[in-house]
């Protein structure tokens, strides 16, 4: 058995196992200030972290030449 099949067949032992009870559905709000995520139907989301994006001040190549 390859490790292929392998991952295969433990994924599918899993899926068989799995009830609609067991899935819960992700959400996440990346807003323009800050980023929420949690489960579906919860009452707050569980991770709350601001949106920041940052770049090097020498970036050559992508959007400048040097």
């Amino acid at each position: 058995m390859t490790g292929t099949s392998k991952h295969q067949s433990d994924s599918q032992k899993i899926q068989d196992k799995m009830t609609e009870e067991d899935v819960q559905a992700i959400v996440v709000d990346n807003g323009p200030g800050m980023c929420k995520a949690g489960f579906a139907g919860d009452d707050a989301p569980r991770a709350v972290f601001p949106s920041i994006v940052g770049r090097p001040k020498n970036m050559c190549g992508v959007f400048r030449s040097c």
